[in-house]
């Protein structure tokens, strides 16, 4: 997945409307964090749902994570981790959040962005663009304590190198704000 800031369309999608939460929580006082789900069991075909992007992905949060010190994938992890994919054209915008676990807006995003980059949409051209949203809840009170994303153009023919690459930089922009000091 190719990720350029700003897409303007998925952009405001998310930080433009007042019904979906956004809160800008920090890392501070956390020492451990797991995924709500790690299984790569969904294969339909499209690019969003290979076991490969998602363990692209989980590597990469993984890594973000441990380099700022909050040990990775204990089951009592005092932080849980999920994110949704959202994919999105000129006609239709569809999301995977077999990683996102349940509630917290995932048809509210979904509707939205559809609403704003496809209904709305005022580009004259074809696109084939995404996004990850990564949210952070505390896990013993399930609160959501961060949400980020990040959009750009979809690239489907890349190595995976280049995938892994693209991957890690767009995940260390989407949690940076949430290890900053």
């Amino acid at each position: 997945m190719k990720f350029t800031l700003p897409a303007l369309f998925l952009t405001v999608v998310l930080s433009g409307c007042s019904s979906i939460d956004m809160p800008q929580g920090s890392s501070e006082g956390y020492s451990t964090a797991r995924f709500v789900k790690t299984s790569y069991a969904t294969q339909t075909g499209d690019l969003e749902d290979s076991p490969e992007v998602h363990q692209a992905i989980q590597g990469a949060i993984k890594s973000q994570f441990g380099v700022h010190g909050i040990a990775f994938g204990q089951p009592t992890a005092q932080l849980i981790v999920t994110y949704m994919l959202i994919r999105q054209s000129n006609v239709s915008t569809t999301i995977n959040r077999d990683y996102f676990g349940q509630g917290r807006d995932a048809s509210e995003i979904m509707d939205e962005a559809h609403r704003r980059g496809v209904i709305e949409n005022k580009r004259p051209d074809e696109f084939d663009a995404g996004a990850i949203v990564i949210d952070i809840l505390d896990a013993s009170t399930n609160e959501l304590v961060f949400r980020n994303f990040a959009t750009g153009d979809v690239m489907e023919n890349l190595d995976p190198a280049a995938r892994q690459v693209r991957v890690n930089t767009i995940v260390r922009e989407i949690l940076e704000p949430f290890f900053a000091p």
